[in-house]
């Protein structure tokens, strides 16, 4: 048995002696045969799984993010598009819920300025890649944040089926605390007086 194991072990040494030796004198050959097969296998999986890259017809809402404090934007920032590269089966499942478009407001001034849009995928599909976002860059208007005290008002719309009685209206909290730039803030309380008004 012990006789086995040592010519086990002294043909074991002469392959893999031959084997070093052989791609010693052959190194090559045996890195083009890597490459080949290297190739091969980008081939067979791309074919298997067939990639897609374009702009997905999809409109992903920009966020604003960091905002410093006495600050608030503008109104919506709006849409963008993003050039993808996905596999084919994922690329007709995706939504815009998969991804996340944002603009970085730290540092900024009171003003419009043109700011980078970065975008992230939010869903656990890693095979998508997002090599642009398009536009890559949009104005964003930072405007003074302002907070008022306001009424709470009920309009009641419609009138209750015959045989009921509508109640008068109760309001809890009678009085709300909005906050926004000031043009909005000058929005709501003139549709408040607007409001006001009619019940009179």
């Amino acid at each position: 048995m012990l006789r086995l194991i040592r010519e086990f072990l002294r043909v074991g040494e002469a392959v893999v002696l031959g084997a070093i030796g052989s791609v010693r004198r052959n190194f090559g050959l045996a890195l083009l045969s890597v490459g080949l097969a290297f190739t091969v296998w980008i081939f067979i999986t791309d074919t298997e799984h067939p990639t897609r890259a374009g702009i997905l017809p999809i409109d992903i809402a920009v966020l604003p993010v960091n905002v410093p404090d006495g600050l608030t934007v503008s109104g919506p920032l709006g849409d963008v598009r993003l050039e993808i590269e996905a596999p084919e089966d994922v690329w007709d499942r995706l939504t815009a819920d998969d991804f996340r478009a944002t603009v970085n407001l730290a540092g900024v001034q009171v003003g419009t300025q043109e700011l980078e849009v970065r975008a992230e995928i939010l869903s656990e599909r890693t095979s998508v890649d997002v090599i642009a976002v398009k536009p890559p860059t949009i104005q964003v208007e930072v405007k003074p944040l302002v907070s008022q005290l306001v009424p709470v008002s009920v309009e009641v719309v419609g009138s209750p089926p015959i045989g009921y009685k509508a109640a008068s209206p109760l309001v809890d909290p009678e009085r709300v605390v909005i906050s926004g730039s000031e043009d909005l803030v000058a929005r709501v309380n003139a549709e408040i007086g607007s409001a006001s008004g009619r019940e009179r």
